[in-house]
């Protein structure tokens, strides 16, 4: 759910807040995935809507070091937390 910038991800029976701009953390997703323990910034939502009317939840970031943003599957999310703030 979508509201201004801030987006509710339901994954795992619990919700998580993440707004555009939040520094996040990949934990192991599996063996040979580059974003394996990869710190990013949140770009938010990023769907496709297919030409049968179908609807594709995905989100962007971008990863720390990379020159361009990576669209992950909404299945990711589980493995996204927040990066606690460095500064204040």
């Amino acid at each position: 759910m979508n509201v201004g910038n801030l987006v509710t991800l339901s994954c795992g029976g619990g919700k998580m807040d993440f707004v555009v701009g939040d520094l996040i953390e990949f934990g192991w997703i599996y063996s040979t995935c580059s974003l394996n323990n990869k710190t990013a910034l949140y770009l938010g939502e990023c769907f496709i809507h297919r030409p049968d009317g179908v609807i594709i939840e995905n989100h962007k970031v971008l990863v720390i070091g990379e020159h361009s943003s990576t669209i992950i599957d909404k299945g990711l999310l589980r493995h996204m937390k927040k990066k606690n703030k460095v500064f204040s």
